[in-house]
């Protein structure tokens, strides 16, 4: 985990090439031959973005950034790692608990994807604070637990030197505060590890809407704040965000061949450009690779 049109096309010849647009011509691909071996095909893209990144996960190395080290306000990015961080305190403590939400019970793994394909910010803090007092499996006691304090840990862990977050959705806490921080670096190395470790979360973010049932049979359901899923054939995972102070952000991960995920991190874009910029950024990528 936009104007992506993903398609896997299958040429025959002895290469399998990925397109990702479904609008895209076969005419229309660059060659391996009109390739040049350098990043100039990226610097010339009309990116609106403050900061890119392209992470290749199979090579854990990055193909491409622009600023990627800039650090910027994340939106709802923020909901990666607050997904992230439910699942890691859900797994050392209580894996079957319900969380309360608009006046129903839900099963957490089924409430998080709810919210990540929505963006819920309610849907998230309950989730925050549900897992914020848990009780241990082993002994019965109950533990109360700081979840941003929580989230940062796990950004330190995983390295991502420029990202800290203050509260579990992202919002800003004022006009010249973020929620969240961090660079598109960072965010495409979360965004890798988020959806490696939890793909059966994550792949959800990949459909155009959800619909998910409480414990009592009420049910709610919502499109994705990914317009253009739809379009995304090769995709894995995606999460939008947007806030006054952030503008427009973006991450996917999609499938660049088999079994070569990429992921693609767009911050401080506009929340329509961000869609274009990570549209030309991946058939940029797909040139690239192609040219190898």
């Amino acid at each position: 985990m936009v104007a992506l049109g993903c398609v896997l096309g299958f040429i025959a010849t002895s290469a399998i090439v990925p397109l990702f647009y479904m609008n895209i011509s076969f005419g229309s691909a660059k060659t391996a031959i009109a390739q040049k071996e350098d990043l100039s095909a990226f610097e010339k893209l009309p990116l609106k973005a403050k900061s890119v990144a392209i992470y290749d996960t199979t090579t854990g190395k990055f193909i491409y950034t622009k600023n990627g080290n800039a650090q910027l306000p994340l939106a709802s990015i923020t909901k990666v790692m607050t997904s992230v961080s439910a699942l890691r305190i859900a797994e050392r403590m209580d894996t079957n608990r319900p969380v309360k939400f608009s006046g129903n019970w839900w099963n957490l793994a089924d409430l998080m994807k709810y919210a990540l394909v929505s963006s819920s910010n309610s849907g998230m803090t309950s989730i925050a604070e549900a897992m914020s007092r848990v009780e241990d499996q082993n002994d019965g006691s109950v533990k109360n637990i700081d979840f941003v304090g929580e989230m940062n840990s796990i950004a330190k862990e995983l390295n991502l030197k420029t990202t800290y977050f203050l509260n579990e959705t992202g919002l800003d806490v004022n006009t010249t505060l973020g929620g969240a921080y961090g660079s598109a670096k960072d965010m495409a190395r979360m965004f890798a590890y988020a959806t490696d470790k939890y793909p059966h979360i994550f792949g959800a973010t990949k459909y155009p809407e959800i619909k998910i049932f409480s414990k009592e049979g009420a049910n709610i359901g919502s499109r994705n704040t990914n317009v253009d899923v739809e379009k995304m054939m090769a995709l894995i995972a995606s999460k939008t965000g947007t806030t006054d102070l952030a503008g427009g952000n973006l991450v996917i991960a999609f499938d660049a061949g088999i079994s070569h995920p990429i992921i693609i991190s767009v911050l401080g874009s506009t929340p329509e450009d961000r869609f274009k910029d990570a549209e030309e950024l991946s058939l940029a990528t797909v040139d690239y690779l192609s040219s190898k």
